[in-house]
């Protein structure tokens, strides 16, 4: 069964320069939890602002997507008046099959200090490691990580951006089995960009694009 959000009927022209503003974060949450339900599908973001009061959780998922119409326009960031920071996106339980793709993940102009908090966490155990997909993504503009990983397996961290983030642009903590991080462009991250525990492995790295801070 496919849960899908249809782009909002906007007066205003969208582009690089100005979006429009979109989906609250509890019309978001309510979009995924139908899909979980419903034992999987996939959920499309239009592009705009998607402002978040609190996390979007995905707990206990299979066969999900969380996807956006355009990288570049399709922004998921903090509300103007949070008074707590947290991760914009956070994966926990039981997850298989799950794929976020062609997303802006941004804290850019929030007041709170994020530094604790990654753009996405995965929190899962070593009874049951994530395996998840995360592609064409951006992270960027954050006072903190962009993700963090505690135990995955099979996962995918492929041709995502990370651009001006004071902590690594990927951490992944615990272990993991058959993890490839591929073909991502890291620039102006905390070093290291890439930061594996000494439990991680197998993992893959393969051409990876790293520019540090000058």
């Amino acid at each position: 069964m496919i849960c899908r959000l249809l782009p909002l009927l906007l007066s205003l022209t969208l582009s690089t320069s100005l979006l429009a503003e979109g989906f609250t974060g509890k019309q978001i949450q309510q979009f995924i939890d139908d899909a979980i339900a419903a034992g999987g599908g996939e959920v499309v973001l239009p592009q705009g602002r998607h402002r978040l009061s609190e996390p979007l959780r995905i707990k206990d998922a299979s066969k999900l997507r969380l996807i956006g119409l355009d990288a570049e326009d399709t922004h998921l960031l903090p509300a103007t008046d949070i008074t707590q920071p947290f991760p914009l996106l956070l994966i926990e339980g039981k997850i298989t099959e799950l794929s976020i793709a062609k997303l802006t993940f941004t804290t850019d102009g929030s007041s709170q200090d994020f530094a604790n908090h990654p753009l996405i966490a995965i929190r899962s155990s070593t009874s049951a490691p994530a395996q998840v997909e995360i592609e064409r993504c951006l992270f960027e503009k954050h006072s903190g990580p962009g993700i963090i990983i505690d135990h995955a397996k099979a996962s995918r961290i492929t041709a995502n951006s990370f651009m001006d983030l004071t902590g690594p642009g990927i951490q992944v903590q615990g272990t993991s089995e058959g993890l490839l991080i591929q073909h991502n462009h890291l620039t102006r991250t905390a070093p290291p960009a890439i930061q594996l525990s000494p439990e991680a492995k197998p993992t893959q790295l393969k051409a990876n694009e790293i520019f540090p801070s000058p």
